[in-house]
């Protein structure tokens, strides 16, 4: 095994790429599918002896893979911490699979809980369509103590004694950033680009042991987004920055290799790139939205449509409207000069069509846009004040917390409606520790006034 002396950068940024699986959502406002009242419940307990509303079960929630699969927890802290599974089974019978995944209370350790990752595979339909969407295994880094580490690890979720394995021999993963392609088709194939800091960007594939070293990605590329096959639902390489050759974009397979040609925008490399930032994650055909600025204005940025098919590495088209003025993303509050890009519960996709909030100033208050992006093309869908928590698509809807409202707008953005309202003297506070949608439903926590 090599080891690394490389303490930096802690913390994993991970972007992790979901091929093809997107959320339906936002329908008719505030009822059940039974008629019955859906509300929020009313308050309870502290005293009040006011009895909880109950909300109406609702239909056609399950999910289409089979829950007979092992499920994974950790203990983190008292007596006998680890990774156990359990058996839906037999849940009153845990199994102990790693006692090396611990806190060590003794010394310096990273953040626990962003240590692990379920891998995903599915069955891709004819139709383009997932079915049985399931957890094949869990990734983990085995061990956050800065004086113990021991690399990456898998666990397998339909084995009846599972192990620890070991995907690489990489001992030391005190990672910057890190990209994960799942393969969808056949987890073994998913990947795992990451970056130590000062030491560049290595990979590995789930199907690697121990004694394979990861792949070195050459020191004058810098990946910049994840390019997707969409036939097989898994990876097809990378987007990077050529510091060699004036920053152009450029591609390089899973082998890492560069591929030969340049990424172009009408026929042209766009030449000293500054910035290349994903907006949401590859669309049906592999598609992807980038922002990217040059060197003479880095913080601010235009969206571009990158499409794999239309060359050997691909093109790019520049988002405009219909009058041909291209959506600009203006510079964040914060250094280094970067565009400011919707936080991810603010972008939302039904389809290949993508809903984001855009802040009217870089503060994060007063009025923002809601936009619309289809292919090449934006346009405004309103604006409104004070964005709250959320953005999110549910079936032929889209829903936007503003304010003291919850408004829903059609796929095409008209038919603006407000489905939750609250005109109190306090209004009303929306918190999404768990935010889901589903067959024409959205799900979200509010108090409404103070304390209700």
């Amino acid at each position: 095994m090599k080891t690394r002396n490389q303490f930096s950068g802690a913390r994993a940024g991970v972007l992790a790429v979901a091929l093809g699986a997107f959320l339906a959502g936002c329908g008719g406002g505030g009822s059940s599918s039974n008629g019955a009242a859906a509300g929020p419940s009313a308050p309870g307990g502290g005293g009040g002896g006011v009895e909880p509303t109950e909300l109406p079960a609702l239909a056609g929630l399950e999910g289409d893979a089979d829950n007979q699969d092992l499920l994974y927890f950790t203990q983190p802290e008292g007596a006998d911490p680890g990774l156990y599974a359990v058996d839906p089974a037999a849940p009153e019978t845990s199994i102990l699979v790693d006692d090396r995944v611990l806190l060590d209370e003794n010394a310096f350790s990273l953040s626990y809980d962003r240590s692990f990752l379920p891998i995903h595979e599915a069955s891709l339909n004819a139709d383009g369509s997932l079915s049985d969407f399931r957890v094949d295994r869990v990734l983990y880094f085995d061990n956050r103590s800065l004086l113990d580490t021991n690399g990456f690890h898998t666990a397998a979720t339909d084995v009846a004694d599972p192990q620890p394995d070991p995907v690489s021999s990489e001992d030391l993963i005190l990672l910057t950033n890190a990209i994960i392609q799942y393969a969808l088709d056949d987890a073994d194939n998913t990947s795992v680009l990451y970056e130590l800091s000062d030491q560049g960007w290595y990979q590995f594939l789930l199907s690697d042991d121990e004694n394979t070293d990861p792949l070195q990605l050459a020191e004058r590329f810098t990946p910049v987004a994840p390019v997707l096959d969409p036939d097989l639902g898994r990876g097809a390489g990378y987007l990077v920055i050529d510091s060699d050759d004036d920053n152009r974009i450029k591609r390089v397979g899973m082998d890492l290799q560069l591929e030969s040609g340049q990424v172009t925008v009408e026929g042209v490399a766009p030449a000293e790139t500054a910035r290349v930032l994903p907006l949401g994650g590859p669309l049906n055909d592999g598609a992807q939205y980038l922002v990217i600025s040059g060197e003479a204005s880095p913080g601010t940025g235009g969206l571009f449509l990158y499409r794999p098919d239309q060359g050997d590495v691909g093109t790019l088209e520049q988002v405009v409207n219909g009058e041909g003025e291209p959506l600009v993303f203006n510079e964040s509050l914060f250094p280094p000069p970067t565009p400011a890009l919707p936080a991810p519960q603010h972008l939302t996709r039904s389809d290949d069509v993508l809903f984001f909030a855009m802040q009217g100033n870089v503060l994060g208050f007063g009025d923002f846009d809601l936009i619309r992006v289809e292919g090449a093309d934006w346009r405004l869908v309103a604006t409104e004040s004070s964005l709250g928590e959320f953005v999110i698509a549910s079936g032929d809807r889209v829903a936007v917390h503003s304010e003291d409202q919850v408004l829903s707008f059609a796929l095409d953005g008209s038919d603006r409606r407000v489905i939750d309202s609250d005109d109190s003297m306090f209004g009303q506070d929306i918190s999404t520790p768990v935010l889901g949608a589903r067959d024409g439903w959205i799900f979200y926590n509010r108090d409404t006034g103070i304390g209700g």
